[in-house]
């Protein structure tokens, strides 16, 4: 987080050509009349870091057993919008960077569907101000045994305040309720998500953050890229099956997306 602070503003105070030896400490470069070519590879070797990331760290803790048996879960009875429609802005407002297939982050393997162009649906859109017509619940189902549920998803007009929930249900009709608390421009200690255009990431003990570079786009800057959320639910009764989750939306701008859900045994 504090690169990716130092970097956005050595980025806009060499936009302005202001404080240019200030700005080259902030990025460890030598004290000398700056080159946009210089700030540019200082930006993009940050961004590249950030990206990096779900790479080479790990976000479970493994059990000693060598095999670990994940378990993508199938959400297409579940999908009701795509990765390309997304926010219904136009093409520059889609997750296309978001390629289908097996992907791995934080050492958690997920399956993206494929949108297939925005001919098929591949994610689920939780209910809110933005979509309306949503239905209030949508029902995932598990079907078996989970240590731990892992999340991958992301939010647009985050705005906090916002509460979404996941109800996991259980084979025996009890339940347990996972709170979505989106940070929008706010920031207290319990938000687990934010919008997917936002630099201001949020991280801790059960959230990740996945940072998508635009494919188009050969050097950038934090505010090119898009980000995903995976939230870690731990299961604090995992002797019992777990039936379904049933995703609810809710009234404001906060819009989730569910791109996949991850089961742990």
């Amino acid at each position: 987080m504090r690169h990716l602070i130092f970097g956005t503003l050595a980025f806009f105070l060499a936009l302005a050509g202001v404080a240019k030896s200030n700005a080259s400490q902030l990025l460890g470069l030598p004290d000398e009349p700056l080159r946009a070519e210089s700030f540019q590879a200082k930006i993009d070797e940050y961004v590249d870091q950030i990206v990096a990331r779900p790479s080479h760290e790990r976000f479970v803790k493994l059990p000693a057993e060598p095999d670990l048996a994940w378990r993508p879960l199938k959400l297409d009875d579940s999908f009701n919008h795509d990765t390309v429609t997304w926010l219904r802005l136009g093409a520059n407002e889609s997750l296309n960077r978001l390629l289908p297939g097996d992907h791995t982050y934080y050492g958690v393997p997920f399956e993206i569907a494929d949108a297939n162009g925005g001919k098929a649906k591949n994610c689920v859109a939780l209910k809110s101000d933005r979509f309306p017509s949503v239905s209030d619940a949508i029902t995932v189902i598990v079907g078996g045994k989970a240590r731990t549920l892992f999340f991958l998803q992301a939010c647009a007009w985050a705005t906090w305040g916002d509460v979404r929930q996941y109800e996991v249900r259980f084979g025996d009709a009890t339940t347990r309720t996972v709170d979505l608390l989106p940070a929008g421009l706010m920031r207290g200690q319990s938000e687990n998500i934010n919008d997917w255009a936002s630099p201001n990431v949020i991280e801790n003990a059960v959230v990740r953050y996945v940072a998508l570079r635009d494919p188009l786009v050969q050097s950038g800057s934090p505010e090119n890229l898009r980000y995903l959320y995976i939230l870690r639910w731990d299961n604090p009764e995992p002797g019992k099956d777990i039936a379904s989750v049933v995703l609810r939306g809710g009234k404001g701008q906060s819009t989730i997306f569910l791109l996949a859900i991850t089961a742990c045994p």
